[in-house]
């Protein structure tokens, strides 16, 4: 992961800045939209920004935590931010308008216990909500996690430099006209599920 002096920064540079590509289609499908993520970090923030060449947009719910969003055309970055600690993550998943389902808890396999989180209170994560669904063949949103979020939810977090998270990057569209499931860290579930913690990658803050 990178580091970036501030969020400005990143604004300016995450176009030239490494990417993780989803490259992985663990449950077939012939549909495969490329879909990459750029994540970096700073004093206060996790940046992130996804992009995915997704022309077959679906996007249904316009208020954030509004339901199934998954249904739609989404993007979804989960992650434990303390994997020595806990075996509980954070899951954010939004749609091509830039809505939000946010949550944190327990994986499918230990119970499914997770909890709807309001990013409101922390300014919308800083997006940038869209009135209109992209038509130019492609769709993406830019974030800003911050610490104190993090912190609030997750006991015994504290950021410093070289930390070692655990995560994914997921692409999906269950009720699209084309259902497809994409991964960067590929899960070895028979049915599609991207709730496997034990299947996330390694992310080092350099």
């Amino acid at each position: 992961m990178s580091r970036a002096p501030c969020r400005g920064w990143f604004l300016e540079n995450y176009k030239s800045l490494p990417r993780a590509y989803l490259n992985h289609a663990p449950w077939g499908g012939e549909y495969r939209p490329e879909t990459y993520a750029v994540l970096a970090y700073d004093h206060e923030f996790i940046h992130l920004y996804m992009n995915s060449a997704d022309p077959l947009i679906r996007c249904i719910h316009r208020e954030d935590n509004s339901g199934d969003i998954w249904l739609d055309s989404c993007m979804e970055f989960f992650f434990n931010p303390c994997p020595k600690k806990t075996d509980q993550y954070f899951n954010i998943e939004i749609n091509p308008l830039r809505y939000m389902l946010l949550g944190y808890g327990d994986s499918r396999a230990a119970g499914f216990s997770r909890v709807s989180l309001d990013p409101a209170k922390y300014n919308g994560f800083c997006r940038e909500i869209l009135d209109k669904v992209p038509e130019d063949g492609e769709w993406d949103f830019l974030i800003s996690v911050p610490y104190a979020f993090i912190s609030d939810h997750s006991p015994g977090f504290t950021p410093s430099e070289k930390m070692r998270w655990r995560g994914n990057f997921q692409k999906c569209g269950e009720e699209t006209k084309k259902p497809h499931y994409l991964m960067w860290s590929p899960s070895d579930t028979p049915a599609p599920d991207f709730h496997v913690p034990e299947c996330f990658g390694d992310l080092f803050f350099e």
